[in-house]
């Protein structure tokens, strides 16, 4: 519909004060419209038994249609508004026929064509019926329970009831007044089921971080809100259990009694794992942030607890896709991490020993193994030590979109492992880069490989005995101008003495973007744009280089870079996320 947002508020300057009660007339409130765009139900466990979803950036919509709920006729001319009637018959030009103007001055009107509003004589300036409204993002949490059938719940009254005592709950566990924390209800579709929704939402404009709390206590919540409803002893509804300014509207939605029969025995039990899906010693549950957040919450209460990263065969493949490589650089910097390897890793390639080098070399990390046949049936990820409580999480095996934790009282039995780089028959060298390449773009080229001849007494004689014929560089993501930028300058450097050679990049394709942009490390929106501008720079540059793009998905992980000489022999260079990121 239709609405318009005060700058203020105004009476007719001629009204007169008084202090007659009788003559109040007071506009029914209306509950707020709360939605959450692009968000995901988040299910509480394996059973039917309630659903979430948040968002930070949740729509609340504030409205007023005033007595009658049909809107309000409204003069553009001076401002005046007044509310319609329930009766679609009469115009907005027939509510404020003949008014006067809102603000004409203090003293009285002397003449007659002062005391109307020109509105009166230009239809254009009424508008009607329009809304009074207010818009605001902020933080949202809704909530969908089920009753004992599986069905979703489509009661009021429960929904209601529910939604005041749970923001009442969750205001006092967060330690703040209930009045920052909106609640309501809504009617939604549910897969192709009406259910009504529980709505949490943050009363500060841009969200204060307060409702979507509600996802890490809801079972708590639930059951606080059971003992609130069952110990009150109130006829349906009071200023103890559920009653205050901001629920005073819906009393006839309020009922205490409802919720003891809802959140049962049987309930409670629906929002408990299974057995085969307790893969701990005790407080088996869903959990209910991504991992990385839950690997964060935890360690924040204690700065020097133990770290396990169990790290798979398959998140070697692709370390960028491993769930918990942001966690890894950002907790390595303060505390010890150990990566635990749980599986067989007699067959690992040496692209995959490639990999756990770079680890193995980190001063803050530890790399061990673990006996496969010793794992639980889920597939373990993550394990926080504290004491003698050891907080973990694992994927379920039947079903790999639920993440569980529990509590065990130890870990596994783990053995140091020792990286052994290649068979005999080859060499390898291991070069460590501190800040030694620090300098401008054009610099790099030249810094990489004097690093490279310095540190590699292998490369520099093969490179002094035989020519390089031919280079290919293999990255998935060079997708904006600053790394691309780096990498053609390595290769252009070694170019440069041997003109005669080429060279080949190859990369990942790009996904359309309509975002342009604005950074040499923003990535480019587009494959062609990125080919139009790295094709002029070779150009420019006068050497030999073939830039291709295809799917990652068909490209090695590693960062390669692979030199072919002139007796077919071939020194391959894996680097890690550092170059060219």
């Amino acid at each position: 519909h239709r609405y318009i947002q005060p700058g203020s508020f105004a009476v007719d300057i001629r009204n007169k004060p008084h202090n007659d009660i009788s003559r109040l007339i007071h506009i029914p409130f209306q509950d707020p419209w709360v939605t959450v765009e692009k968000a995901q139900w988040e299910d509480l466990s394996v059973n039917p038994s309630a659903t979430y979803r948040s968002s930070h950036d949740g729509h609340v919509y504030y409205h007023s249609s005033g007595l009658s709920s049909s809107g309000y006729a409204l003069c553009l001319e001076c401002g005046r508004m007044e509310p319609m009637p329930d009766n679609k018959d009469i115009s907005p030009y027939k509510v404020l026929e003949n008014h006067t103007r809102l603000r004409g001055g203090k003293g009285d009107i002397e003449r007659e064509s002062e005391k109307f509003c020109g509105g009166n004589e230009r239809d254009f300036s009424i508008k009607g019926p329009i809304k009074l409204g207010h818009s605001t993002r902020t933080d949202i949490f809704e909530l969908v329970l089920f009753n004992h059938d599986g069905t979703v719940l489509n009661n009021r009254t429960i929904a209601r009831t529910l939604s005041v005592l749970l923001r009442n709950e969750l205001s006092e566990k967060l330690g703040i007044n209930n009045s920052e924390i909106g609640c309501t209800i809504k009617p939604i579709r549910f897969k192709g089921s009406e259910a009504q929704a529980i709505v949490l939402y943050d009363s500060a404009a841009g969200g204060a971080g307060f409702s979507i709390k509600a996802s890490e206590y809801i079972v708590e919540l639930l059951q606080l809100a059971k003992k609130k409803a069952t110990s009150c002893h109130c006829d349906k509804a009071c200023h103890r259990c559920s009653v205050d300014y901001s629920t005073q509207h819906a009393l006839e939605l309020l009922d205490r009694h409802v919720i003891g029969s809802f959140l049962d025995g049987n309930f409670f039990q629906r929002l408990s794992l299974p057995d085969e899906y307790k893969y701990f010693d005790k407080d088996n549950r869903l959990e209910l942030l991504p991992i990385s957040l839950a690997v964060d919450h935890h360690c924040s209460h204690d700065k020097h607890s133990d770290l396990n990263f169990y790290l798979y065969k398959e998140d070697l493949d692709d370390l960028s896709q491993w769930p918990l490589i942001n966690t890894l650089y950002d907790r390595v910097k303060d505390q010890s991490i150990t990566i635990v390897l749980p599986y067989d890793i007699s067959d690992l390639s040496i692209e995959h020993r490639i990999t756990l080098s770079w680890f193995a070399h980190h001063p803050s990390i530890t790399i061990k193994k673990i006996d496969s046949s010793k794992q639980p049936n889920g597939k373990k990820i993550a394990e926080v030590i504290d004491g003698d409580s050891v907080r973990g999480w694992c994927f379920s095996d039947s079903d790999p979109q639920y993440l569980i934790t529990g509590i065990n009282h130890s870990t596994e039995p783990f053995t140091l492992f020792e990286l052994e780089m290649l068979d005999s028959n080859e060499k390898i060298g291991v070069i460590s880069v501190s800040t030694e390449l620090n300098g401008t773009v054009k610099e790099f080229g030249a810094l990489f490989w004097t690093k490279m001849f310095k540190e590699s007494s292998v490369l520099l004689n093969k490179m002094q005995t035989n020519k390089v014929k031919s280079i290919e560089y293999c990255d998935r993501y060079l997708a904006a101008p600053l790394p691309v930028s780096i990498c053609l300058n390595v290769i252009i450097a070694l170019l440069t003495y041997y003109p005669n050679s080429t060279a080949k990049i190859r990369t990942g394709s790009l996904k359309y973007s309509s975002d342009l942009p604005q950074s040499i490390m923003d990535n480019w929106n587009c494959d062609a744009a990125r080919k139009e501008d790295i094709e002029e720079c070779i150009q420019l540059s006068r050497t030999k280089i073939e830039f291709l793009t295809e799917s990652k998905y068909h490209l090695p992980h590693a960062r390669s870079l692979n030199l072919t000489f002139d007796d077919d022999s071939i020194v391959k260079i894996w680097l890690d996320q550092g170059f060219c990121y």
